[in-house]
């Protein structure tokens, strides 16, 4: 969680997290919130646990919001962005948590698995960051954390893709 200290760092900030209706993405966006910040929870099909998230971070006096979408998709982010900027006005972070596993020994995996853990791990990523660069540049301002799993950096057996 947030240090008391820090906690005004994020007071009336507005964040946006991707995969946040579970684990990291979950303790991400309730740190959040405790801290002061208003969230978007964007989420897949969890949809119960996302609206479980987004009651708790209320507990903290702030505005939460759920969206779903499939970070993967070009336009279904521009269109959930669209609809956040409409409810918030404006966002200050973006948090790319969004990600899946298709495990497997390369040789083995389907072309379709590798397909899909690109799709949602790496482009749900670029998409969100795409759509968010030009209002961050015209706003001055804006930040973004890009969570990746420890095999990014060494890898294990069945996580080639």
């Amino acid at each position: 969680m947030i240090r008391k200290g820090n906690a005004m760092l994020l007071k009336e900030k507005n964040a946006v997290i991707t995969g946040g209706s579970r684990g990291i993405g979950r303790a991400i966006a309730l740190g959040m919130a405790q801290a002061g910040a208003n969230i978007s929870i964007i989420y897949s099909g969890a949809a119960k646990s996302a609206e479980e998230v987004c009651k708790k971070a209320e507990e903290f006096g702030v505005n939460a919001a759920c969206f779903q979408c499939d970070v993967s998709d070009f336009d279904a982010v521009k269109v959930t962005l669209d609809k956040i900027y409409d409810d918030m006005g404006r966002v200050d972070i973006l948090v790319n948590n969004a990600g899946i596993t298709r495990d497997g020994l390369v040789m083995q995996m389907s072309e379709t698995d590798f397909d899909r853990v690109m799709a949602v791990n790496l482009k749900g990523a670029f998409n969100f960051i795409r759509h968010t660069a030009r209002r961050f540049a015209k706003q001055k301002s804006g930040r973004i954390m890009n969570i990746i799993s420890v095999s990014g950096l060494m890898g294990n057996n069945g996580h080639g893709n």
